[in-house]
């Protein structure tokens, strides 16, 4: 609520006690964001009604492009799993890349880091290609894939 992390502002609270918590401020307070944390921590709402009811409130604030922009109630972007890479570390340079057994049509394999940047570069299909590795796909021109 704005408030700071220093320690003598937290207070420890098992998950009931938290849901409670947010029950309590809905009341005293109206706002629907603790209505939504009260019914999801005290799963009075399922997993897609929770969601639910977190982007139809939203919308009705005229927040969802707030949410859908992936920005905070602050204004501050929120980065996916915060996990935003460089330019300079995207593709084959980012250190997390997967890694993939690629086999041509003529039967020859490759190693590659990087399926999307491969294929971009090869004029192939990737999400043709990545299908193979999660077992919904065949061969795409030949070429068969495999995560390593």
């Amino acid at each position: 609520m704005g408030g700071t992390d220093d320690p003598s502002n937290l207070v420890e609270l098992t998950p009931e006690e938290h849901a409670e918590a947010h029950r309590k401020l809905y009341e005293e307070h109206g706002q629907w964001q603790d209505y939504v944390a009260w019914q999801g921590l005290a799963k009075l709402a399922s997993k897609e009604e929770h969601v639910h009811m977190l982007l139809s409130k939203a919308g009705k604030k005229g927040n969802m492009s707030r949410i859908a922009n992936g920005q905070t109630n602050k204004g501050k972007k929120y980065k996916k799993n915060n996990l935003r890479l460089p330019k300079n570390q995207k593709g084959s340079k980012n250190p997390n890349a997967k890694e993939y057994l690629v086999t041509y049509p003529d039967g020859t394999t490759e190693k590659v880091k990087a399926l999307t940047e491969w294929c971009e570069s090869n004029d192939l299909n990737h999400n043709s290609l990545y299908n193979q590795c999660v077992g919904r796909g065949k061969k795409h021109k030949g070429y068969m894939v495999e995560k390593i």
